[in-house]
């Protein structure tokens, strides 16, 4: 039987018990901060079917939703998010929600409201007793979900992890015009992209049109298979130059350290225990800021990661972007030890 605490076995999930601490704290602050109606919208069960339900669509979800909270328990919302993303992923998170009201005033001047755009339409979800063998926690609305799963003590799964933004750029008019919060992996994907010579070119890309979403979407699991659901395709890294690597570094951090540095260290640190004979980067579409686009870092079992991003809809200013692992979503893993431990006499 595999010892959870066997640090070999899971290398996306490292033994942090200060951080699952933390975690724990703020959760258990936050939820004695909340009235008996908020807990019953907020508190589920560990095994709850919801807690593998997510989305990124503006549509209607399940939890407490930050808008029924003052001022007080949304700042220990998050708090309790600081403890699982970086500073700088933090920093984004509150981003793509205050941009929801942007979006809905760049949709009512063009008198196309369909949904209603509000920052305070995130939900948070605690399933299980922060603190307890095994519990988690998620928050999720248009463009965002971030989810962490706790087991043992110590052991911790942080994906699937979403962000994107509409529009990608502030358009002219609009507070904020002319940036955008992703647009910096858009624009080092491009640059890597647009630095292949034509042999490296035509291993990357996979299709000259871009898919109209990211390919796994909102799936709760990814499939097994050559590490994820998708075809082993593009480019290895390992035929990349030193400058194209060094980009190629940049590009992944970016990602990853959307995780706070306990948790995002220990990826990164794996790619240089690795190598990159199994790392591929796979692009779709055009090559220009004008052009729909699509690419995906893919890195295969063992410990496997995928990271995918489009930006095509809205005329290609719209993104979707997410990191997710195959074993450790949903701390699936984990829990599988942990349940056959548990039943063990």
């Amino acid at each position: 039987m595999t010892n959870i605490s066997d640090k070999s076995h899971i290398h996306s999930s490292p033994y942090l018990p200060e951080v699952a601490a933390q975690m724990t704290e703020a959760a258990s602050l936050l939820i004695n901060n909340l009235n008996i109606e908020q807990k019953l919208l907020a508190l589920y069960p560990e095994d709850h079917y919801e807690r593998l339900l997510w989305h990124y669509a503006p549509i209607k979800y399940r939890g407490l939703p930050l808008k029924k909270l003052d001022d007080k328990q949304k700042h220990l919302v998050f708090e309790l998010i600081s403890t699982g993303l970086s500073t700088r992923g933090t920093e984004l998170a509150n981003k793509i929600t205050a941009l929801e009201t942007v979006l809905g005033q760049i949709e009512s001047d063009s008198d196309n409201v369909i949904f209603e755009r509000d920052p305070g339409l995130y939900y948070l979800r605690i399933f299980g007793a922060p603190g307890s063998d095994a519990w988690s926690w998620s928050l999720n609305g248009h463009h965002l979900f971030c989810a962490f799963t706790i087991v043992g003590g110590g052991r911790i799964s942080a994906t699937p992890n979403f962000m994107g933004s509409n529009p990608g750029i502030i358009p002219n008019g609009y507070d904020g015009a002319g940036t955008g919060i992703l647009l910096n992996t858009d624009e080092m994907a491009r640059e890597l992209m647009s630095s292949f010579d034509k042999a490296q070119r035509s291993k990357a890309l996979v299709s000259e049109l871009a898919p109209l979403d990211i390919y796994t979407l909102n799936s709760p699991l990814l499939l097994d298979g050559s590490g994820t659901s998708l075809p082993d395709a593009g480019i290895q890294v390992t035929s990349m130059n030193k400058p194209q690597k060094d980009l190629f570094l940049r590009l992944l951090a970016d990602y990853v350290q959307r995780l706070r540095p306990e948790l995002s260290d220990p990826v990164m640190e794996s790619f240089k225990e690795d190598g990159f004979d199994r790392v591929r980067f796979a692009w779709a579409g055009g090559f220009s800021a004008k052009d729909g686009r699509y690419f995906r870092i893919q890195r295969t079992r063992p410990h496997s990661l995928l990271i995918e991003q489009d930006n095509v809809q809205n005329n290609a200013n719209h993104i979707h972007s997410v990191i997710r692992d195959v074993d450790e979503d949903f701390g699936v893993d984990l829990l599988r030890m942990h349940y056959e431990q548990s039943h063990i006499h």
